[in-house]
């Protein structure tokens, strides 16, 4: 749907798990990405979302699940029509997918990803 609604900005929507047959077809894919856009009623722990975070993509994350305590505010949304805004404002100012900001986010889900790893270890040990 999103695809469809933006196919007059020009820009290529591909929905990652129709086109790569691996994991290095996929990083390969996140590579020459931008924006990556989850729609997620359920996840576990999003690693697709970190997976494009880590490959300098701008998110766009629902304001639900674990989303909310990783992901800057900047990044979620509440409606499509907002996710759809998200993108459409990430396409036309560059800056919007600020780097800066970007690594900021990459270190709070490193250590909120530690922190979950080590209490997972703490409680294995009572």
């Amino acid at each position: 749907m999103l695809a469809e609604d933006l196919k007059h900005t020009g820009w290529k929507f591909i929905k990652s798990n129709e086109v790569c047959k691996t994991k290095q077809g996929y990083f390969d894919l996140l590579n020459k990405s931008k924006i990556v856009v989850s729609f997620a009623d359920q996840e576990t722990w999003g690693i697709a979302m970190q997976e494009a975070l880590f490959e300098d993509c701008f998110p766009v994350v629902p304001n639900k699940l674990s989303y909310k305590e990783m992901y800057f505010e900047r990044y979620r949304f509440d409606t499509y029509t907002q996710a759809k805004e998200l993108v459409l404002q990430s396409m036309r100012d560059p800056l919007a997918s600020d780097l800066v900001v970007l690594a900021r986010n990459k270190e709070i889900l490193l250590n909120k990803g530690e922190q979950a790893i080590t209490n997972m270890i703490k409680e294995f040990d009572l």
